[in-house]
């Protein structure tokens, strides 16, 4: 049977499911508010007790809350929105069209579990989970119970997981963490998080330790018929599936139903609200069920969590009112080391904020996590909202993701169980030091492949492994906070001090706009390629087709004649950036809001560093690994030489070239990072020397960070010019000036009064003239658009190895796609064809001249649009990781095909060659 006739039978399928589905959202929609005065902001707020679904309720002035409405509701929110003069935007008009869009995904991937079988690539059905959980008790009988704690409402089971290694020995329990998940069942990405802690718990033998002096209990599916109901009939159901008698409408919200300030705030009592509190507290056999374990087993557990998303937060009590707790200072430093974890473990960019739920997050009563500290005495108690799929999609992560956003989170976990053994077994009671921890995972059961252990090395690095003491003091803490100034007021300090961040800028893009400009004819394509030389327009991205577009950007003064000629010339255009500077500042505030300061000679892949911290790390390096790595004015790593009469085969990388392509170095330090003190990488550099250079152009990198975030030249002004800089990357002098490549210094594609005018590339030249023999791969990374080029790029004209040059260049490009947790797709070609003829490129003059047969210019993936080359700090350790596997496969290749002496190995623990 064909493809076609099997998608075709599977779309029949699934509207016929789709037709037997008891509940539709077609017609609802989902709308963004941004109240821009604290009287909007609880006027908005003041709709979470009606008919109104909040997805995502914004925190301060100037963060946006979704709601969903149903139509028959939709004019009477409208009018009150225009009664008030709040704006507004539907973001989703039709939230049932992306409900069958990620139903059509889950189907796709969806494959026949074995029974008792778990996996991470799809969303389990509630009765594989219970298999699940059921076959370890079995498999495991030594050191796993799994038992009912109560029965929902309709009858199913609440399983919890009990994980002992058994007595403590003494007359005093053992420590123990419990953990739920669920309870808002349509949070779907919860209960893989609890089954994926439960994997590693039971069956990875490298955590044993973990449950040697801890019990764990785990509850993996707190709302069972509320989950059920999410996979049969409405996906975006959150309460249970009780009737309160007298109600007009089904579930309560179980979290809203715990007896500590039951109804103070942030709860509703119209049983059709999606906040319904009950009739009474503990009114529902979950949360009755719940209750009663713990009750149980209170004397033992010291460690509360709950799952729940979206949002990327950790919140510790109090939630029913903006009060903070007697030990706050403990629950935010233990929460602090549980989120840098996180963060250090992450390839998708999760960036956790920890806080008081109230604060943080919103006022609600009758929360477990309330409940558990009050009435339980459980001293750490938090909720997690794990990170949301992109909009418009929130809690409905898309399933390629559970498998990225359990293994962070575990890490988070791991965390917070080192200091329960700290305090409640070592006694150890420090709350301020941070660790960092190894994430690894098994094999799961009829599943997929499970990941390999990621070095502690990604994140924020050290000579050896160390404690960072971050503290925390609070000097009078004020039990009751006023929640709008709190709220407001870092607001404040933070415009107050951009704005005079800027009033010490040079430069400043206000009004400067991005066109996005697509030729469909060969004339149009030559009256786009025409603009390209002239000074006062800058290319952010080129079409290299018809029918591909062309980013550029224009100044205020140049936009009506621009606009004129494209609209004479029949162009398709958009302005996909109104205004260059507003970007700008917001990735500056993002910038400001990660940035951490670095000790001397420490990295980072969180956020972007300074050069004289790109600098000291690599000298840093070369103190601590003198046998191997060497920094000169073009640095050197390598094991030493070689043995026999051949020259090892050696790998020159530089980055940063155009300064302002800031992920560029990013990239080349974390090869660096995961060369020198990564032991897994030692072979390597046994049989290959690597030269890197991380920053080509250290002045223009320095200016875009002081002065011109857009600057993409050096800093050197030629004689007689009129504005400073030149084009280091049409400077080299093999075809100079044979096209893609301008006489105007005012240009930013200025290639120099002459070949090699500049001391940058001569620095390169005269590098790889002088120990270039043994050269056997170049690699210049750049950004943006995914794409591993190579010669020729002053001509569409191919070299005599360009099969090689493919074959090679696809090597690595697969292992980049397959890595990849951002979606990269990488195109292989020459860069003439491909991007733009440009002469006088690095790569060109390094294959032609310097006799290096394989060599590359790579760009590397841009930022969500609009942001293109300003790549969020967040994407930059996903960046650099996946990148590291396409260097990893060009090593190979290399070392395969050039090193002829295969009997030499290299010693983890003594890097020298024997």
């Amino acid at each position: 049977m064909s493809a076609f006739a099997i998608t075709n039978i599977f779309l029949v399928f699934s509207l016929i499911l789709n037709g037997c589905n008891g509940f539709s959202h077609r017609g609802y929609k989902l709308y963004e508010i941004t109240p821009e005065s604290l009287e909007d902001a609880e006027y908005l707020h003041a709709f979470s007790n009606e008919k109104f679904d909040f997805w995502r309720e914004g925190q301060r002035l100037g963060e946006p809350t979704d709601i969903m409405v149903a139509p028959e509701d939709q004019q009477e929110f409208e009018q009150k929105l225009a009664n008030r003069g709040m704006k507004y935007q539907v973001v989703v008009e039709d939230v049932e069209s992306i409900l069958q869009q990620e139903k059509f995904e889950r189907s796709m991937a969806r494959s026949a579990l074995g029974p008792g079988s778990v996996t991470f690539t799809n969303y389990m059905l509630l009765e594989e989970q219970m298999a699940y959980l059921r076959r370890l008790a079995q498999d495991y009988p030594n050191n796993v119970t799994v038992e009912s704690i109560g029965q929902s409402h309709e009858g199913r089971d609440i399983l919890i997981l009990k994980l002992s290694s058994g007595s403590s020995g003494t007359s005093s329990p053992k420590p123990a963490i419990f953990i739920d998940a669920g309870i808002h069942c349509r949070e779907w990405i919860a209960p893989p998080v609890a089954l994926y802690a439960i994997q590693q718990l039971v069956e990875n033998t490298a955590n044993a330790a973990l449950y040697a002096n801890v019990d764990w209990y785990i509850v993996p599916n707190l709302n069972p018929d509320g989950y059920q109901y999410t996979t049969t009939v409405n996906r975006l159901w959150r309460k249970n599936r009780r009737l309160t008698d007298g109600a007009e409408c089904y579930g309560t919200d179980l979290n809203r139903n715990f007896g500590y300030q039951w109804m103070v705030g942030g709860a509703s009592s119209n049983p059709c609200s999606e906040t319904f509190a009950g009739p009474s507290e503990f009114s529902e056999p979950e949360a009755r069920a719940m209750r009663d374990f713990i009750l149980d087993h209170k004397d033992n557990i010291k460690l509360y969590v709950s799952f729940h998303s979206f949002g990327e937060l950790l919140l510790y009590p109090w939630s029913y009112a903006p009060l903070l707790p007697d030990n706050t200072e403990e629950l935010y430093a233990v929460g602090l080391r549980s989120v840098q974890a996180i963060e250090a473990a992450s390839v998708i960019g999760s960036e956790y904020t920890v806080n008081n739920s109230a604060i943080g997050l919103y006022v609600a009563a009758g929360v477990t996590t309330d409940w558990v500290k009050a009435e339980a005495g459980v001293d750490l108690s938090y909720i997690f909202e794990l990170p949301n799929g992109d909009a418009p999609w929130w809690f409905m992560l898309p399933a390629r993701q559970i498998r990225p956003v359990v293994e962070e989170t575990w890490a988070g976990i791991r965390a917070l169980y080192e200091y329960v053994e700290e305090k409640f077994v070592a006694g150890i009671t420090t709350t301020t030091s941070t660790t960092t921890t190894t994430v690894s995972s098994v094999d799961e059961p009829e599943s997929s492949t499970s990941s390999a252990s990621t070095s502690s090395t990604e994140g924020t690095s050290s000579t050896s492994p160390t404690t960072t003491s971050t503290t925390t003091t609070t000097t009078g803490i004020l039990r009751e906070l006023d929640l709008k100034r709190l709220s407001i007021m870092p607001l404040l300090l933070l415009l107050i001090a951009l704005f005079a961040l800027k009033a010490c800028e040079g430069t400043s893009f206000e009004g400067y706009k991005v066109y996005h400009v697509t030729p469909n004819t060969l004339e149009q394509a030559k009256i786009l390629n025409a603009y390209h030389y002239e000074e006062k327009f800058d290319f952010w991205e080129e079409s290299h087709l018809l029918g591909d577009p062309s980013d550029i950007m224009v100044a205020p003064e140049d936009q009506p004649a621009f606009e004129r000629n494209l609209t004479r010339n029949l162009f398709d255009y958009s302005i996909v950036i109104d205004n260059v500077e507003r970007l700008i500042q917001q990735e500056k505030i993002e910038r400001s809001m990660t940035r951490t300061m670095l000790a001397p000679g420490q990295v980072t892949f969180s956020s972007f560093m300074r050069h004289s911290e790109h600098m000291a790390y690599l000298r840093r390096l070369a103190a601590d690994y003198p046998n191997i790595a060497t920094v000169e004015k073009i640095g050197e790593i390598s094991s030493g030489p070689s043995e026999t009469s051949t020259p090892k085969p050696g790998i020159l990388i530089d980055a940063g070239i155009h300064c302002r392509e800031w992920i560029a170095p990013p990239v080349a330090l974390y090869i660096i990072q995961q060369l020198v003190q990564n032991s897994a990488n030692a072979h390597m550099y046994a049989n290959v020397d690597w030269y890197i250079v991380p920053n080509l152009n250290p002045d223009g990198y320095e200016f875009t960070q002081s002065n011109n975030r857009l600057w993409r030249k050096n800093r050197r002004l030629t004689e007689g010019a009129q504005c400073i800089g030149t084009d280091l990357n049409r400077n080299f002098g093999y075809y100079w000036m044979h096209a893609g490549a301008s006489q105007d210094s005012c240009s930013e594609i200025y290639a120099g009064p002459e070949a090699f005018s500049e001391p940058e590339s001569q620095a390169i030249r005269d590098w790889v003239l002088a120990n270039g023999e043994n050269l056997q791969l170049y690699l210049s990374f750049h950004s943006y658009g995914e794409m591993m080029l190579y010669p020729w790029g002053y001509a569409p004209e191919l070299p005599e190895n360009h099969e090689d040059l493919h074959y090679v260049g696809q090597l690595a490009a697969t292992a980049i796609d397959q890595a990849s947790t951002i979606n990269s797709q990488y195109r292989v070609n020459s860069s003439a064809i491909l991007l733009y003829e440009a002469a006088g490129g690095s790569d060109d003059w390094v294959k032609a001249e310097g006799k290096v047969d394989l060599s590359y210019c790579v760009e590397l993936p841009d930022g969500d649009a609009p942001f293109f080359f300003m790549i969020p700090a967040r994407q930059i350790l996903p960046a650099v990781r996946e990148t590291f596997e396409g260097v990893k496969a060009f090593h190979a290749y290399i070392e395969e095909n050039f090193w002829t002496n295969q009997d030499v190995e290299v010693d983890d623990a003594n890097p020298e060659i024997h």
